[in-house]
């Protein structure tokens, strides 16, 4: 799910589009073009990314703020940086690690220009030594990135899933072929006596 971001912004807003059913090495050819396509466009062109924080975190009232000394809840992390992930499930993974007693995601929408590599996490994600160190790699093989500063109120909508109705879930087992379609043969049912 993807939120609609019309009411805050009138410009273009993507997503990534990193599809996990290709080998990375596809992934990464396609980020690179993708990358240089919309880091050019101008007006700037905002891409959707995740964050994860804690419950209680005031990020409302004063958006999401570039981690110091004080506030990091990583310790690899930076200061002065706020770290994003490129999907929902990795954001959470994140914030169940850094916040056991609750967390929120948060789908915020960034400059493609801003977008930095995530360093550190990259550093740990990374397969092998030969890969290097940039935000394509980053996004691909760490599945994050990292922006300078702030994040803005306007930026950030809560993300929640929709999770589908009874009604959606009995619709798609209607979808999968039944075994017939499939050429196998029912079986036949017994009576007990």
């Amino acid at each position: 799910m993807c939120i609609d971001w019309s009411d805050r912004y009138s410009g273009e807003v993507v997503k990534l589009p990193i599809d996990y059913s290709l080998p990375f090495s596809e992934n990464v050819k396609n980020i690179s073009k993708w990358l240089k396509a919309h880091s050019q466009k101008n007006p700037a062109c905002y891409v959707v990314m995740y964050h994860a924080t804690g419950k209680d975190s005031p990020v409302f009232e004063q958006g999401l703020l570039a981690g110091c000394s004080k506030r990091r809840t990583s310790s690899i992390s930076e200061s002065g940086y706020i770290y994003l992930s490129v999907n929902p499930n990795y954001a959470r993974g994140y914030g169940k690690l850094k916040f056991p007693d609750g967390c929120v995601i948060y789908e915020v929408i960034v400059s493609v220009k801003k977008l930095l590599a995530d360093k550190l996490h990259f550093y740990y994600a990374r397969p092998n030594e030969l890969i290097t160190s940039n935000l394509v790699n980053s996004l691909v093989y760490g599945g994050s990135a990292r922006v300078k500063g702030n994040i803005e109120r306007w930026q950030i909508k809560q993300y929640s899933e929709e999770k589908p109705s009874l009604l959606d879930r009995i619709n798609k087992k209607q979808e999968v072929k039944s075994g017939s379609d499939l050429g196998i043969k029912p079986k036949k049912n017994y009576e007990r006596g």
